[in-house]
């Protein structure tokens, strides 16, 4: 009985599914149906997940993982106030008192490689400032100098200081021995050639893209006052975003992105930025990645005064140029190879 039943029921929908087939508006309504509704609350829907998973973990209070990120970025924050062209002492003393405090408060993680980088990094501080006879306040004087006496065998971590030829020797090494020799520069004399610029852009198209749909596009600007128009609108070049002589804003357009892909925007970028990187590098070209994270409302004037197409997303820009002759790099020490390897 129920087995027939359900037989009959089954010839019903497919009889009423070849009805709705032969009445062309039904069809058109369902596509419509599903391109303007059904599609839109997809994206809504992949949208949200994001939001509220970043909001979820962002928020997440006593939590380890959220500390390293802050002392590895407070870190490399005074990492690059010692390495900039135009140095100047006593910067950076909030962060600089903060990273301290933090040391201090957090005994228990002096095992951690950032607490004896963070030490190292102190101690460099301490020894640029105490050379040049530059007195320091004496409340974070103090602070270091706890620091210094709680932390006698970790050493200072001095950046690394090289000529333009030591920088770019390694050219035609193994690719172990290039990569390794490749860092972010800060240290512009002046403007690279077309000819450099094209032969690595040329180079880091070999990357690989989804579907080799190659999304990317590279806005390149050489004139001194659009440059420094546009990095008036990002946070991370103070100190030397006043040398910058030449930008490029890496895009990723959104109209050859598909459903559930958004994450290929910055896959797809990321991709052609490091590829770009390393061929900046073999062409002697210095360059340093700058984060773009801003407002809707920034990115939108950017994008006005950059001539970007509203359909191109902007990922990432990368200041570059001619390399000093001579030039101070921030070590910027990375992760070992346990901590960032799961093994399953």
């Amino acid at each position: 009985m129920t087995h027939n039943f359900s037989l009959n029921m089954n010839r019903i929908v497919i009889k009423l599914k070849e009805l709705i087939k032969k009445l062309p508006f039904v069809k058109l309504a369902i596509h419509h149906i599903y391109i303007y509704v059904i599609h839109p609350l997809g994206l809504l829907n992949l949208g949200l997940y994001t939001t509220f998973r970043t909001l979820k973990f962002f928020k997440l209070k006593n939590n380890i993982q959220k500390w390293k990120a802050s002392m590895r970025v407070s870190c490399h924050i005074i990492e690059k106030g010692l390495t900039m062209p135009d140095k100047r002492l006593g910067f950076g003393q909030e962060r600089v008192l903060f990273v301290a405090n933090e040391i201090l408060s957090h005994l228990d993680y002096k095992n951690l490689p950032e607490i004896n980088i963070a030490v190292g990094i102190l101690k460099e501080y301490d020894k640029i400032h105490t050379e040049n006879n530059y007195t320091l306040p004496f409340k974070l004087q103090d602070k270091i100098d706890d620091v210094i006496n709680s932390y006698p065998e970790v050493a200072s971590l001095s950046q690394i200081k090289v000529t333009i030829e030591d920088y770019f020797s390694a050219k035609d090494s193994s690719f172990h021995t290039f990569a390794l020799s490749r860092h972010s520069i800060r240290n512009f004399s002046g403007s690279v050639s077309l000819e450099q610029l094209n032969d690595s852009i040329e180079l880091a198209l070999t990357a690989p893209s989804a579907c080799n749909r190659q999304a990317i596009k590279c806005h390149l600007f050489n004139n001194k006052d659009i440059v420094q128009k546009i990095l008036s609108y990002q946070n991370g070049n103070r100190g030397f975003g006043h040398l910058v002589p030449q930008l490029c804003i890496l895009t990723v357009d959104l109209r050859m992105i598909g459903t559930n892909e958004q994450n290929d925007i910055y896959f797809n970028a990321g991709l052609f930025a490091m590829n770009l990187s390393y061929a900046f590098h073999f062409n002697r070209v210095g360059s340093c990645m700058l984060n773009w994270a801003v407002t809707p409302k920034k990115d939108k004037t950017l994008k006005k005064i950059a001539g970007i197409l509203d359909p191109e997303s902007v990922a990432v820009i990368i200041a570059f140029g001619a390399v000093n002759d001579k030039i101070e790099i921030a070590r910027s020490t990375k992760m070992k190879l346990n901590d960032a390897v799961v093994y399953h």
